[in-house]
């Protein structure tokens, strides 16, 4: 059984004792509501296994859930059917209620990590946006005829094409058309979905789909970026602004810093990931306005690697050693005063002295802490956090 079927039977076998309890406490509802929650995220992944097999994050995630969902399901009983248990219950009643509180903190970060492993991409086509989730769960959703346990891997669908895009390409292109011209594009999805997409909102939505500005795009792609999803949410969530604080980070080594972008989404912080210089300055570019008016440590921040492989003027890919230094520039250079940091290894921190020259740039080759009180204070919303700010912190 694959890693998805093991969590989803975990996951309905809860819902169907939390159903058989009947009416329970705040605390137990609120795992109920988190499961349902996880119970709709998970489901998509049965009929398109190519989103696990790619993104090792997400395997990961569910791994690690196993064992939580094994403990509330223990706990559960442990208090509802052993006599003991249930006398400590009556004798000291928030025993049992930190328990399944703990148990619940512990779920509501697997979900928080969950909901970043299904963002997390090996390739970015332009740009690529992480949403954090809110840290306090929604209050507890009703509980209705618990969903029946599957004792079998759930077999892929043949077609793992969204029929919502299948729908929006035949009408718009007909069937078997494979590009379509972005000038046509943004009015017709528009149209279709009935939204009123800006200027800037194009702009923003055909970078990612047609980030090379060949005039094009591809169904493949379009399908590859609406996957399972409504794709009122994703265009929206990809033409509008991102929420505030915002983290625009520029690195070309999107699967070594996944967990790290998970930590920063922990922090409720949207995540922009650029592969490039170039698609870090396109991007820079066409959001100035709204990054200008946000120009601020504890709203927005910069992190880049200093030293990427890049895509040259003749399409060949060369390795730039002075990737963090060029951002860096080009980021002072557009007038913004937002705090950029620059990490790297031993053997390329040297390069990184150019930091010294600016007030609000530092550079980390390989402290942790460093980038996770980085992001934890722009989660905060903090302004005066020093501790990055200087040549290898």
């Amino acid at each position: 059984m694959d890693v998805a079927s093991t969590v989803y039977n975990l996951i309905t076998g809860t819902l169907a004792y939390i159903g058989q309890l009947g009416v329970t406490g705040d605390v137990t509802n609120e795992i109920a509501s988190t499961l349902q929650l996880m119970q709709t995220i998970i489901t998509p992944l049965f009929s398109d296994p190519k989103t696990l097999e790619a993104n090792q994050a997400l395997v990961n995630t569910l791994q690690s859930m196993q064992e939580i969902l094994c403990d509330i399901d223990h706990h559960l009983r442990l208090w509802n059917e052993s006599r003991y248990h249930r006398f400590l219950r009556r004798v000291y009643p928030l025993t049992a209620t930190q328990q399944l509180k703990d148990d619940h903190d512990r779920l509501w970060l697997r979900y928080v990590m969950l909901t970043g492993g299904l963002q997390i991409v090996e390739h970015i086509h332009g740009y690529n946006v992480i949403h954090s989730v809110p840290h306090t769960p929604q209050r507890a959703l009703s509980i209705d005829t618990p969903t029946q346990s599957l004792p079998f891997t759930i077999e892929p669908n043949v077609s793992t094409a969204n029929p919502e895009v299948v729908d929006f390409w035949d009408k718009c292109y007909g069937d078997g058309t494979i590009s379509a011209k972005t000038s046509n594009f943004c009015a017709d999805i528009s149209s279709y979905l009935a939204l009123n997409l800006s200027p800037i909102a194009c702009k923003r939505l055909l970078l990612r789909l047609d980030p090379l500005n060949m005039g094009s795009v591809s169904y493949e792609t379009f399908k590859e970026l609406i996957k399972n999803g409504k794709m009122t949410e994703v265009i929206s969530s990809l033409s509008e602004d991102p929420p505030l604080p915002l983290l625009v980070w520029i690195d070309d080594d999107l699967v070594g810093t996944a967990h790290r972008v998970l930590e920063a989404m922990n922090c409720r912080v949207t995540v922009i990931q650029l592969a490039s210089t170039s698609a870090a300055k396109t991007w820079i570019e066409m959001n100035q306005e709204y990054l200008k008016a946000h120009d601020n440590p504890g709203d927005i921040r910069f992190i880049s690697n200093q030293v990427r492989i890049e895509p040259g003027p003749d399409g060949v890919s060369f390795r730039n050693e002075d990737a963090g230094t060029q951002i860096t520039e080009y980021i002072r250079g557009q007038g913004f005063k937002a705090p950029v940091l620059i990490y790297t290894d031993r053997q390329s921190i040297l390069r990184t002295r150019y930091v010294e020259s600016d007030r609000m740039a530092g550079s980390v080759s390989s402290d942790d802490k460093v980038f996770k009180d980085y992001v934890a204070a722009l989660g905060a919303r903090k302004t005066s956090d020093k501790g990055w700010n200087k040549f290898d912190a």
